[in-house]
């Protein structure tokens, strides 16, 4: 579930990698991107990817839309208000 994954991305050391129990290795910005996927209302997945990614950083959501940073710390506002 999108919580499970949003989990284990908060609490991954940054540049760590997770072995899943299916054999996936995933790195923090792979579980932030999961979360999302599953859920894209949880706010704080992307409010996480967000602070990850460099100033002008831009990231390809896994259903294929780019997104800022900017924007992925506004996408976190704009859901809780």
């Amino acid at each position: 579930n999108s919580l499970a994954y949003y989990n284990l991305g908060a609490i991954l050391p940054s540049n760590g990698k997770i072995k899943l129990l299916n054999g996936t290795e995933m790195t923090e910005q792979d579980l932030f991107l999961k979360a999302i996927h599953i859920d894209p209302n949880n706010s704080l997945a992307y409010y996480n990817l967000g602070a990850i990614l460099p100033s002008n950083g831009k990231i390809k959501l896994l259903n294929g839309t780019e997104m800022t940073k900017q924007a992925l710390l506004a996408k976190k506002w704009n859901i809780c208000y």
